[in-house]
């Protein structure tokens, strides 16, 4: 019996491995998050604004088998007219080549203008959120806010 129960351990310890190499995100998956990182979107700065965070979430599934697309966000802090630095990201976005649908509409605190683009990797979703007042936003962080948000439409 104590042969069995290494063999066991061994057996769940390989069972495991396997599931969380399909879970780790191969190099498509790094690659989709490259190629938001390299997007001009990704690097650009409001005038007089104040980066304040960054997230960044590689494509993958959830502990639940949920798909995850890869994502690439920054939030800055302004320090002036919101709605200039959202005029401001959209015009620079479009000159990106981000095909910009329509003008900017509200949005659960503030105002969104959306965008989509294909990549060397496939198709992505640019938002440009200008947050007006802080229901959306965390306590350290106070509006005039503009997130750019870079979404990995494929999987």
């Amino acid at each position: 019996m104590s042969k069995a129960i290494p063999l066991t351990v061994a057996a769940a310890l390989a069972a495991a491995a396997t599931v969380l190499a399909g879970c780790g995100g191969g190099s498509d998956r790094s690659a989709r998050l490259d190629a938001l990182r390299d997007d001009p979107m990704a690097a650009y700065e409001p005038s007089g604004a104040e980066l304040v965070d960054t997230e960044e979430q590689s494509e993958g599934t959830t502990t639940l088998g949920k798909p995850q697309l890869a994502k690439y966000d920054r939030l800055f802090a302004l320090d002036g007219d919101g709605e200039a630095a959202l005029d401001e990201a959209l015009a620079a976005a479009k000159a990106a080549g981000w095909e910009i649908a329509g003008g900017p509409r509200q949005s659960v605190g503030g105002v969104v203008g959306l965008g989509e683009r294909r990549l060397a990797t496939g198709k992505a979703r640019l938002a440009v959120t200008l947050f007006t007042d802080d229901r959306a936003l965390r306590d350290e962080v106070s509006p005039p806010a503009l997130k750019i948000s870079l979404e990995h439409l494929d999987s």
